[in-house]
């Protein structure tokens, strides 16, 4: 029913304000642990820092009136073109803004200047504080990537030690970032209008400016008419002694938590370096005991991203997980969108009998997932797999010839090894068949090269 109602709402969104309208430049935000402020999360063109100026500057900017002013005339800006590859993130944008975008637009001036304020979405990252080491992830959402792990993540993402750390130079020195006080000032001031904040990572759970954020929004009774959702990695529930389901969950009058898990058993903890089936089955436990207690129950969804580590073995982790969790909860399967060799996308392009075993694997978890509510098994999975050469498949081509990505990922497969005490081979066997297939990619090119120089 919601996903019916959201498009109800784009439609009548684009109907009436034009076809290429986005309410994000008028009814949310996103920001990076860094302090950079987007409107939305597909953008890294940041309109910029809290750490410099204050939110409502931010929000008012030049560059942000410009964006505001050519969605006005229904064109589509470039700083938006990121979005509108994707049509679902507009429509998911529109519907959160349902609230107040009408109002706001009658309150824009022609050059997008907006007088007033009429946020009703944030999506806060205050820090790179966490705990794991996840294969998909980078050392702007995780410190431990940063402080222990560059070389082995710089191979994985196709880039020398040096390349790798001039992508990150950007980055402050220390590893967790501190831009927190402004903008919980910013929301706090203006809550009136919101009607949901997201708590992102690193892991939210870790992260003081979190905790600040939310005391100061219970003391104003608005954990009474502001939705909250998190993100969690499953890990810990308590953090400085203060335990985040008993102390904020509790009270929180709707609710909404995602639990990462990428894998179960010793697969799982390979992907999300850190994890583990018993803490994460605790935090999960002590959610679903407060549900016992509340009249409004927390929407508790388990978010399962497909990579080239667990495609092949994908219906035994969906099968596990679905007969641990409760029937409420809802498990969403979606992808790492990049070209590397870590995404399906990338593993794809390089092995056609990877490709073959995994859409097999894909048609098993669709029966699977079949007629239930259960499950939101996202089309893009087979769509990759169908084409993995097609213009959206990934988020990029990183441009990488052949043999010198193959040479990558052997060479962060080795290093992860080597740093973390940890055994690709014994721990996806059914992947060995691409590993000696990518080697012999390798030794292929070498020995033209011998034979040739």
């Amino acid at each position: 029913m919601y996903k019916e109602n959201k498009q109800k709402r784009h439609n009548t969104v684009t109907k009436l304000l034009g076809s290429n309208f986005c309410a994000a430049p008028w009814t949310s935000f996103w920001e990076s642990p860094q302090g950079n402020v987007t409107f939305c999360c597909m953008s890294r063109e940041s309109l910029g820092n809290t750490n410099d100026s204050p939110m409502e500057e931010i929000l008012d900017s030049p560059q942000a009136r410009t964006v505001r002013a050519s969605l006005l005339r229904n064109e589509m800006p470039q700083y938006c073109s990121n979005c509108f590859k994707n049509k679902d993130n507009v429509i998911d944008n529109n519907a959160k803004g349902w609230n107040q975008i009408f109002h706001a637009v009658a309150n824009t001036e022609s050059d997008g200047k907006l007088n007033g304020n009429y946020i009703e979405w944030a999506d806060l990252n205050f820090s790179n504080k966490c705990n794991f080491a996840c294969l998909g992830c980078t050392p702007e959402l995780s410190d431990t990537i940063k402080r222990k792990y560059m070389p082995a993540y710089a191979s994985l993402t196709e880039k020398t030690s040096e390349g790798h750390a001039k992508n990150w130079e950007h980055l402050p020195d220390d590893t967790v970032f501190a831009n927190n006080s402004s903008t919980i000032d910013y929301i706090v001031n203006n809550a009136f209008s919101m009607s949901r904040i997201h708590l992102n990572g690193g892991e939210p759970w870790m992260q003081e400016g979190f905790y600040q954020l939310l005391d100061k929004l219970i003391v104003g009774g608005q954990h009474k008419s502001i939705t909250l959702w998190t993100h969690t990695n499953g890990s810990i529930s308590t953090w400085n002694r203060r335990n985040f389901i008993d102390e904020y969950l509790s009270i929180w009058h709707d609710a909404q938590v995602s639990m990462s898990c990428d894998g179960v058993g010793a697969r799982g903890e390979y992907i999300r370096f850190g994890y583990t089936d018993r803490k994460w089955r605790k935090t999960y436990d002590k959610i679903q005991f407060l549900n016992k207690t509340r009249d409004n129950p927390i929407n508790v969804t388990v978010q399962f991203s497909v990579n080239t580590f667990n495609i092949l073995t994908l219906s035994s982790h969906i099968k596990e997980i679905s007969e641990y969790i409760d029937t409420n909860s809802t498990v969403s399967i979606e992808l790492w969108r990049d070209d590397y060799i870590r995404s399906i996308a990338g593993a794809a392009r390089i092995s056609e009998q990877f490709r073959i075993r995994a859409l097999a694997e894909l048609e098993k978890v669709e029966k699977i997932t079949n007629h239930t509510r259960r499950f939101a098994l996202r089309p893009s999975i087979r769509d990759v797999l169908e084409d993995p050469h097609r213009n959206n498949a990934s988020a990029h081509d990183s441009g990488t010839p052949v043999t010198e990505r193959c040479r990558y990922f052997l060479d962060a497969i080795n290093k992860l090894d080597a740093m973390r005490s940890t055994d690709f081979a014994s721990t996806f066997p059914e992947l060995d068949f691409l590993i000696q297939e990518i080697k012999q990619i390798v030794a292929q090119t070498d020995q033209t090269h011998s034979h040739t120089s």
